[in-house]
């Protein structure tokens, strides 16, 4: 099938560098279509082996209902044969024992690493099965990677590069840049603890037709304000890493029709939702957090982000 997709100037920059080099390193804003690029390459390759490693269940749902949709052979609960080609998606937890073994038996060609950052970020402490994934690389059918992130920072930039460049394949490129938008806009307000929730009614109301996230900084606080949020007589769904698989995978099947409803819903969630995941619906964004004190409102094309942020006895300023 054609692919669906028109790419941006920036997907066919880093596209073009994908296909001229050995190892890209992609950088670009959350939001911006960096699976594309790879869905695209995967498409164009129809005898392609390619490993994708993806950090959350529910984004490894996403991309492989994405790929099967590109008429794309999906392996994401079982396990290749030797001649089968498509693409093979994995969680860092899930690349020993067997499928370690597995891996070798079907000799990817292809690694592509999404959300990269998370390997620096979460490796050393949160899920050290993340530092694994640099090993993937090492695989002697491995002929090309892309390492996909929005934050990955110049330090950790570095650091890749040069793991990378230290393999025999050595032809690295990095394409894109870990800087905020120059159109984004900041407001800050003054809020005190006592008027938050009163703060966050009127701030939904004015988004009333406009379905949006509001991230919570734990599960209680997930289901607490969702809760809120219906009295407030607001669709709404919690979502957070507690929840089993039959309602994390109902969920998701809520927000895919959502796409197509004309009732706006606000999903209430932790960190466990969101990174990665495409719902083009969603139009706004809000970081709630204990303790706010301080409201900083960004404006970036059709969504804003509301980010209350934490402050104890300096500013803390929040990037994502």
């Amino acid at each position: 099938m054609n692919f669906p997709f028109i790419l941006r100037p920036d997907q066919l920059n880093a596209l073009q560098q994908l296909i001229e080099n050995d190892h890209l390193i992609y950088i670009a804003a959350t939001g911006s279509g960096k699976s594309v690029v790879f869905q695209k390459y995967i498409s164009d390759h129809p005898k392609i082996r390619a490993v994708l490693i993806s950090p959350l269940n529910a984004l490894s749902r996403q991309q492989a209902e994405r790929f099967s949709h590109l008429g794309i052979k999906v392996f994401y609960q079982s396990f290749p044969e030797k001649n089968e080609y498509g693409v093979w998606i994995l969680s860092p937890e899930t690349i020993q024992g067997k499928t370690q073994d597995q891996l070798r038996y079907w000799s990817p060609d292809f690694l592509v690493v999404d959300e990269a950052h998370c390997i620096w970020e979460w490796g050393n402490r949160f899920r050290p099965a993340y530092r694994r994934t640099l090993d993937l690389v090492k695989l002697p059918s491995i002929k090309k990677s892309l390492w996909c992130s929005a934050t990955l920072t110049r330090i950790v930039q570095q650091d890749l590069e040069l793991q990378l460049a230290s393999l025999k394949k050595n032809k690295v490129k990095k394409t894109g840049n870990f800087e905020l938008p120059k159109q984004l806009e900041l407001q800050s307000e003054k809020i005190s603890p006592e008027i938050r929730l009163s703060w966050l009614r009127n701030k939904l109301g004015l988004y009333a037709n406009e379905s949006g996230i509001v991230f919570c900084n734990t599960r209680a606080a997930a289901v607490h304000l969702h809760k809120y949020l219906q009295c407030w007589g607001l669709k709404s769904f919690f979502y957070h890493a507690g929840l089993s698989i039959e309602e994390k995978l109902n969920l998701e099947l809520q927000l895919r029709k959502q796409k197509d409803s004309s009732s706006p819903v606000v999903v209430v969630a932790t960190s466990a939702f969101g990174m990665g995941m495409d719902y083009s619906f969603f139009k706004f964004c809000i970081l709630f957090k204990s303790k706010t004190q301080f409201v900083k409102e960004i404006n970036y094309g059709e969504i804003r982000f509301i980010l209350l942020l934490v402050t104890r006895k300096n500013f803390l300023m929040t990037v994502f």
